[in-house]
């Protein structure tokens, strides 16, 4: 130990190690006993513990306050504070920040011990003048110095309210809330207007103006539509918004509700502005305890009236925010499942959450809670999109698993299993322990998008029993054949696939299909029209081969029969233009003779071996 030429403190320790000679200043007399004043959770712990090691430990741990003489007036206070500011250099930021962080301290012990009135508080959160502030004109060092003074007071009077409730006056309460709100401008202070309205007594937040709630929100809705939403910061602003406006009555909450939809309906902005305010609203209701599913459900549908189409990362957003609000998400595991991380895809956020429920205390009840947000919604096909994916790139099979078992979703449990390539031999694909029967939840399961898709994959997938596929094979086509928004070709072409499915799975087409068969090659002949002589030829081969030749004879003279009567209806042009067509197609009759059952499984082959569809659904 020796003299040193460094200020504080003038003498240092060196001790010889195997690495580098290090010397670091022990902590300050000062800086110890501003910490040890500081109302915190790790400063109470230490004074408590010192409690404890006291020989008079009989006496109270909080000891009576002190008098209020003892205290320096707060003029005194404020003088002192821009005093020793405006002798600063203006480079000389640790010290500016030491300097207001022991004011800080003194503030919160008049706060606490109720020295300090509503006047003495507003002239606290701004204390410089002229001077003082030439010291601190860095932008972000002034930034940082006036939250550090809001949160403190902010802290102090929660302090007070919790120890006693009575202490501070409401006017207070309102005063230091309108300062908070104020702050409207492109930066805002989500985190102690959060703060304030969690430690607000009731009757301080009654007198809170409506009109002073709707300018801070709109006000940071629209700086919210300036910044990136896929930002945690973004989120996490959202976030404190959200869960503050869940302290306000029904009536404050309801009157903002209006004013805001009326407010983002009638912006004057371009399209996509309007979205990112739109949704950055919807994220902060999302983010609202005290709205119930039914209620957000229908501020979403409205919402999406207006034409504001949302992307996957938006509804997965929305989703993490429902999941926390009902209590679903803690609060760690939120913040985990929220946290920003560059390289993790939708997809990977999607497994992330599901596995993150799947490890909470019921994880069934949490996985319906997640179905049941985006079925409301009618989002559920980026869960569905999102979990295939990811199983793609890293096989999640018992993930997929879980959540098709837990979710209570058909058209979920249906596409999951099928991802999976787990249709549970020797059950019906189906019967996914659902109420209702085959009938029922195949017509609920196509109401879905890309349920066709699907079920065409459940059809081609390995596993299953053939009934149950030949029986879903019959629901397609039943389906394709009371559909009027399809085409008479369109109707053709997937009978035809139906038919060449059942053939190869068991070599015969039921009856069903047949019959469906014959109705769409005969849709041109109803319409007057003489049909194509192919398709006609294709269905009566398929009569004869799974019927008899008896009946197929029989059908062919009858639609024969048919099409002479159309042509003797037609003029004569249009008959000659039809017999050219007709003399073209007998000559290609040879070749498209091929359009058989083998053609159409080739073709469904080649189209899903195409690098462009991977990972598609067609």
């Amino acid at each position: 130990m020796y003299p040193h030429p460094h200020a504080v403190p003038s003498w240092h320790i060196e001790v010889l190690s195997n690495a580098t000679w290090q010397w670091h200043a022990p902590t300050a007399p000062e800086e110890r006993r501003i910490r040890s004043r500081q109302v915190s959770i790790p400063s109470l712990w230490g004074k408590f513990l010192k409690w404890l090691e006291m020989s008079d430990s009989d006496k109270p741990f909080i000891l009576p306050p002190k008098d209020i003489d003892e205290y320096p007036s707060f003029s005194k206070t404020i003088q002192d504070l821009r005093l020793n500011i405006s002798s600063l250099a203006s480079n000389d930021v640790t010290t500016a920040q030491d300097i207001c962080q022991a004011f800080c301290v003194s503030i919160q012990e008049g706060v606490l011990l109720g020295y300090i009135s509503t006047e003495d508080m507003l002239v606290a959160l701004d204390p410089f003048d002229s001077a003082s502030r030439k010291a601190i004109s860095d932008m972000g060092i002034s930034g940082k110095i006036f939250s550090m003074i809001r949160s403190s007071i902010s802290e102090a009077l929660e302090a007070t309210q919790i120890s006693r409730p009575d202490a501070v006056p409401d006017e207070m309460w309102t005063a230091m809330f309108k300062f908070v709100a104020a702050i409207n401008d492109r930066f805002h202070d989500v985190s102690c207007f959060n703060k304030l309205l969690l430690a607000m007594p009731e009757s301080a937040k009654a007198s809170i103006p409506n009109n002073t709630l709707f300018i801070y929100i709109a006000t940071f809705v629209q700086a919210q539509a300036t910044r990136d939403h896929r930002n945690p910061a973004w989120r996490w602003c959202c976030a404190k918004i959200g869960t503050a406006l869940a302290q306000l009555s029904e009536g404050q909450r309801l009157s903002i509700s209006t004013k805001m939809s009326h407010y983002i309906q009638n912006a004057r902005c371009d399209a996509d502005t309007r979205i990112k305010r739109s949704f950055a609203w919807l994220l902060i209701q999302a983010y609202d305890a005290c709205l119930t599913a039914r209620s957000f459900t229908q501020i979403y549908n409205q919402s999406s009236g207006r034409r504001m189409d949302h992307n996957g990362y938006r509804i997965w957003q929305l989703a993490v925010a429902r999941l926390h609000s009902n209590g679903v998400l803690s609060k760690d595991a939120h913040k985990q499942i929220a946290g920003w991380n560059y390289h993790d895809g939708l997809s990977q956020r999607w497994t992330t959450t599901v596995k993150t429920l799947l490890a909470t205390e019921h994880p069934e009840a949490a996985i319906a809670s997640l179905c049941d947000f985006l079925t409301d919604i009618g989002e559920t096909w980026h869960l569905i999109e999102g979990l295939i994916l990811s199983h793609a790139e890293n096989r999640c099979t018992e993930v997929l698993r879980t959540v098709a078992e837990t979710c209570g979703k058909l058209d979920v449990t249906i596409a999951l299993r099928i991802a999976a390539n787990d249709t549970k031999h020797g059950s019906h694909l189906l019967c996914a322990g659902l109420s209702g029967s085959s009938e029922e939840q195949f017509e609920k399961f196509m109401t879905y998008p890309k349920a066709e898709s699907y079920a065409w994959r459940a059809i081609k997938a390995e596993g299953g029993t053939v009934e149950s596929k030949m029986e879903l094979i019959d629901f397609l086509s039943d389906m394709y054949s009371s559909r009027a928004s399809l085409s008479r070709s369109q109707r053709i072409r997937r009978v035809r696939r139906a038919a060449a499915y059942q053939m190869a799975l068991t070599g015969k087409v039921s009856p069903s299909v047949l019959c469906n068969t014959v109705d769409a090659v005969t849709l041109d002949l109803d319409a007057g029209y003489t049909g194509r002589k192919t398709h006609l030829q294709w269905a009566t081969k398929l009569v004869h081969d799974q019927v008899g030749p008896d009946v197929a004879l029989k059908m062919q003279k009858q639609l024969e029969g048919w099409r002479h009567l159309i042509r003797n209806a037609t003029p004569h042009a249009n008959s000659a233009r039809a017999s050219v067509t007709e003399v073209e197609r007998s000559r290609s009759a040879e070749a498209a003779g091929a359009l058989d059952n083998r053609n159409t499984l080739e073709e469904d082959s080649r189209r899903e071996r195409k690098p462009s569809l991977l990972n598609r659904f067609n």
